[in-house]
């Protein structure tokens, strides 16, 4: 008893008295679980792939627009893209759900 309290590490106690109430499955999900909110914490984080997106951006508008900015893209996709097909034609927002019919 002494080991469990002084030597193992709360995380292996909890694992031993998961195993004891037929738990253990628990125990690997919230280790996943764990696992994946550092994933996605450190993917949150990492603005790689926004400068990526701002750089597509800026590659495809030819250099109109710089870095994402709703009203801007807007703007640009209005003007340079609707507005040669019809000039009475226009986006009012973006949205990224769908819409109802």
């Amino acid at each position: 008893m002494r080991a469990f309290v002084e030597v193992d590490t709360p995380e292996q106690r909890y694992a031993y008295v998961a195993n004891w109430l037929q738990l253990s499955p628990l125990v690997d999900v919230q280790k996943n679980i764990r696992a994946l909110r550092t994933q996605v914490k450190t993917a949150a984080e990492d603005e790689a792939d926004l400068r990526r997106v701002d750089a597509q951006l800026a590659k495809e508008t030819a250099q109109s627009v710089k870095a994402w900015n709703d009203a801007a893209v807007l703007m640009y996709v209005n003007k340079e893209v609707l507005a040669p097909l019809d000039p009475d034609l226009a986006f009012t927002i973006l949205t990224a759900g769908e819409q109802p019919p």
